[in-house]
């Protein structure tokens, strides 16, 4: 493993399986929301929420995953939203 080759072969079935769900299931389960959301709202409205994605998994983390807040975290969050706010509030 030392010469960053990857033995697929004594990768278990169950991380193989983890992987196909995670690229499988939520991938289509996001687009089919994407899509249903797109044919009853505006394409630029839908595209200001999607960069909201990235806080919602920072809220999420700190309350489910309890994750430690830091200035960083704190300072990310507020550019992020506020990317996707001046955008909404300029129309």
């Amino acid at each position: 493993m030392a010469s960053g080759r990857i033995d697929f072969w004594a990768v278990p079935t169950s991380a193989s399986g983890a992987v196909l769900y995670m690229a499988l299931l939520p991938s289509a389960i996001c687009y089919l929301i994407y899509y249903y959301a797109l044919a009853r709202m505006e394409a630029s409205c839908l595209a200001a929420f999607s960069y909201l994605q990235p806080l919602l998994a920072i809220v999420f983390g700190i309350v489910i995953l309890h994750e430690h807040v830091s200035f960083a975290l704190v300072g990310s969050g507020l550019v992020v939203f506020g990317c996707a706010y001046i955008p909404e509030r300029a129309r």
